[in-house]
């Protein structure tokens, strides 16, 4: 038996080759680095930090079919100040532009309140100073939003800087929804742009990190700080917080790319 090999003619092949390349340029535009819904029920991409007790619940969601649920009880658990997820990939390096999406809603943040998302530093070492570049703070009077940095190599009291801004009410039983915009530098060249519920609450162009060899890495949870001790703790000293819609994209992404 015989075959008949065709010869493509050359407006097709030209066709072939532009498709090539118009994919290949592509992918090499906006990429979203990590996406989760929870839909799948898993955990994959995270990691626990402080107590391993993260939960995915059906109930309630911002949208698809589950969230992820994380509870902290100051008597019972074991790390009584610390129930996170930290996401594992990927971390940020400090010069880049990135673009990060999630949704959270809390039932109660009580007066002393806590953080509900941190871009946390990876210092240098011997260097052992500094808060973290971005913490997201929730407490009874509302959220605020806090910014530390320092150029300095080794950082101390007096060289960290910070910048405090206020980022309106808890909307109590319902989701709120965050993009955070960042290009990372310790220097007068940083940006930072936050969107809560599609409205613009912070425009900072300025440091926004620290002059590590490592940039951050986020966390998502429950963190408070006052919580270490378990001293006069009572059944009140109980944190809920749910977390959906979680996506990061890097410096070709957009706000409508990683918005919940």
């Amino acid at each position: 038996m015989s075959y008949i090999v065709g010869v493509i003619p050359i407006k097709t092949q030209f066709l072939i080759l532009l498709a090539s390349a118009l994919s290949l340029a592509s992918s090499a535009n906006a990429e979203i680095l990590f996406s989760d819904k929870f839909d799948e029920q898993s955990f994959s991409g995270w990691r626990p930090s402080g107590n391993n007790t993260a939960t995915i619940v059906n109930s309630p969601i911002r949208s698809g079919n589950y969230a992820a649920e994380l509870k902290l009880d100051r008597l019972m658990d074991r790390v009584p100040w610390r129930t996170e997820l930290r996401l594992q990939r990927p971390s940020f390096d400090i010069g880049k532009e990135y673009w990060i999406g999630f949704s959270n809603q809390i039932p109660s943040a009580g007066d002393a309140g806590f953080f509900t998302m941190q871009l946390h530093k990876r210092p240098d070492a011997g260097d052992q100073g500094g808060r973290q570049p971005l913490l997201l703070r929730a407490n009874s009077s509302g959220y605020n939003i806090h910014v530390n940095y320092d150029a300095n190599a080794m950082t101390t009291a007096s060289t960290e800087g910070r910048q405090i801004f206020s980022a309106g009410s808890l909307n109590n039983g319902q989701y709120t929804d965050w993009v955070i915009h960042v290009d990372f530098s310790f220097q007068s060249d940083g940006l930072l742009e936050i969107w809560k519920n599609g409205s613009m609450i912070v425009n900072y162009q300025g440091p926004n990190c620290y002059n590590d060899a490592l940039g951050p890495y986020m966390k998502v949870g429950i963190y408070i700080p006052g919580w270490k001790s378990r001293s006069g703790a009572t059944d009140a000293n109980k944190r809920t917080i749910y977390y959906d819609e979680v996506k990061v994209g890097d410096a070709a992404s957009s706000y409508n790319e990683v918005a919940p």
